[in-house]
């Protein structure tokens, strides 16, 4: 197996360099605060150590593996069976120097759980995998999870922190998970997608009715689309960047 290192916010680490990823480490070498550095800071700032959190949509690692760095204990999930191998010998291979707990399974997050239909319309391995798969080129059956029966399967403490990712699947599973934000009051580090919603219009006024559970609301990204372009504004939303609050 070859791998390289790379650095992640300071810290170097050991991946696999082969089949997908390069992009995301190759932003590793190239940017340094990382790829995606806003869900790096989110995780700084909103976790504790030996907080547990759940990396939905983990790829190939690159958040599950520093937050277990910085002592965070992450359970990762990713339906892809392509990322998920290289995701599966990333975590191996970081469990050596990591101070805290990794899981890495080979599931999406569903509504329920049982089959659901994963879809891609590139390559599977290319972070364009998702159980919204209207346009895929590819699709195949792979295992659904629901929140729930995740939970409890797994004997965690409380999870404070969420990060999701799932190339617009957040509009089937936010709903699905809705109570339990209300109920545990986590931490939510959210991509949003609407350009791969089956109907943005209806699926936009879904995940703004979950989100409006959140006290706060902070736009994080200038390259991605932001809250208050999907009608998220108001009181409780703080627009602009991070850079007044460190």
């Amino acid at each position: 197996m070859k791998t390289r290192k790379v650095a992640i916010r300071g810290i170097e680490i050991e991946v696999v360099d082969s089949g997908p990823g390069h992009y995301t480490w190759d932003k590793m070498r190239d940017v340094p605060e990382g790829w995606e550095p806003y869900t790096y800071r989110a995780i700084e700032r909103w976790t504790a150590l030996g907080d547990w959190m759940i990396d939905v949509g983990a790829y190939v690692g690159a958040v599950t593996i520093y937050a277990a760095y910085i002592a965070r204990n992450v359970i990762a999930l990713e339906p892809d069976p392509v990322a998920y191998e290289v995701l599966r010998q990333n975590v191996t291979l970081a469990r050596l120097n990591a101070k805290g707990t990794m899981l890495a399974l080979p599931v999406a997050l569903a509504p329920d759980t049982g089959p659901i239909e994963l879809g891609t319309a590139v390559e599977w391995g290319t972070s364009t995998s998702s159980i919204v798969c209207a346009n895929a080129s590819k699709s195949e059956s792979v295992n659904g999870v629901s929140l729930q029966n995740l939970l409890m399967g797994i004997s965690t403490p409380r999870i404070t922190f969420l990060k999701m990712d799932i190339e617009g699947g957040e509009a089937i599973v936010l709903p699905a998970i809705k109570n339990w934000i209300i109920k545990e009051r986590p931490v939510l580090a959210l991509s949003l997608h609407p350009p791969r919603l089956p109907d943005p219009a209806h699926d936009i006024e879904v995940i703004k009715n979950v989100l409006s559970v959140f006290p706060y609301l902070h736009s994080y990204s200038k390259k991605a689309m932001l809250l208050s372009d999907v009608g998220l504004t108001g009181p409780k939303h703080i627009t602009g960047t991070w850079e007044p609050w460190e």
